[in-house]
């Protein structure tokens, strides 16, 4: 009697001690955290496209928990003591690229630029101004803004002898050969040391050939 008794008793402490741990481990569960939305993979730069400063862009979504509030793509551009918000569009499927022209600048109907950051015309002639974001050319820091946002290295495109990111005939480029690299003010030098190379190298030969007969 005492046995059975006892077996009783150990069938209803498990019993009861059964639903117990199942809610102390229900309790202690703790699901992982949401992975935060990344931007990661995100880039911008400027480049000169026929005298015009453009900006290229292409924003990459990383968000498989869907945490992010907003598709839309928004480039910011500070100096410190100004900014500038450039609209880039909507994300589709959590990408974004293409191009849009630097703050300041504008192009004419065939693409060609006639209008330049830090740049206004007076009287038919083009003039500095710091007036028209003519403080995107100098020290900027630039970000792109979606939900969350990531910092991207930017700064205004330099000018080649191809492509003039200012005025041209305003000091926008230097005077250049294309097919050589050369400034134009250093090559009557040039032409000159090479004539000298080539006349000392005649004198050189032609006392050789004295010395030989001799």
């Amino acid at each position: 009697m005492r046995k059975i008794i006892f077996a009783a008793a150990v069938s209803a402490a498990l019993l009861v001690a059964g639903p117990i741990s199942a809610a102390s481990a229900v309790e202690g569960y703790s699901p992982d955290e949401p992975t935060n939305p990344s931007l990661s993979g995100t880039v911008a730069d400027g480049e000169c496209m026929s005298d015009a400063p453009w900006i290229n862009y292409s924003v990459e979504l990383t968000d498989p928990a869907g945490l992010h509030t907003s598709d839309a793509a928004t480039l910011v551009i500070s100096s410190g003591a100004n900014v500038v918000s450039v609209p880039l569009g909507s994300l589709v499927d959590g990408e974004l690229s293409g191009s849009v022209l630097w703050p300041g600048a504008s192009v004419d109907a065939n693409g060609v630029a006639n209008g330049w950051p830090g740049w206004e015309q007076v009287d038919g002639d083009w003039v500095q101004t710091n007036g028209n974001f003519g403080w995107t050319r100098g020290a900027i820091s630039a970000k792109i803004v979606v939900n969350p946002e990531i910092v991207v290295p930017l700064s205004y495109p330099a000018a080649s002898g191809d492509c003039a990111t200012a005025p041209r005939g305003q000091n926008s480029v230097p005077a250049s050969l294309p097919l050589t690299g050369m400034d134009a003010a250093v090559l009557p030098l040039s032409i000159a040391g090479g004539a000298a190379a080539l006349i000392g190298v005649g004198l050189l030969v032609a006392q050789r050939r004295r010395r030989s007969q001799a």
